[in-house]
């Protein structure tokens, strides 16, 4: 793991469990993640490890533009394009409201 001088971190390996067809099951590398900021905020994040393992957790790129992620002055989300959100909205207690994706649906979210 590699972080900048304010601790933001800047590269982030991630293990476990793959499965392909030519080596069967194994443990290893997940992805090889890099994060790009704009300022203290995540703009963009890129995985250097392009074979798809099946693994739920793994990471996948979903956008390749500057702005995958976008922010509120507060420092909420309001936009992740890797995962097709296209809207996020808050409310007064900072806790999310709503979420929008591309193709059209949008969610209610109850806090409790």
């Amino acid at each position: 793991m590699m972080k900048q001088t304010n601790s933001n971190i800047t590269m982030f390996p991630r293990l476990g469990s793959r499965c392909t067809l030519s080596v069967g099951k194994d443990y290893g590398l997940l992805d090889s993640l890099t994060v790009y900021y704009g300022g203290n905020q995540v703009r963009l994040v890129t995985d250097a490890v392009t074979t798809d393992y099946g693994h739920p957790a793994e990471y996948r790129d979903g956008a390749a533009t500057w702005y995958e992620h976008n922010h509120d002055k507060n420092g909420n989300m309001t936009k992740d394009l890797n995962k097709n959100i296209l809207s996020i909205t808050w409310n007064s207690l900072n806790l999310p409201s709503s979420i929008t994706y591309s193709d059209g649906t949008a969610k209610k979210v109850v806090v409790r």
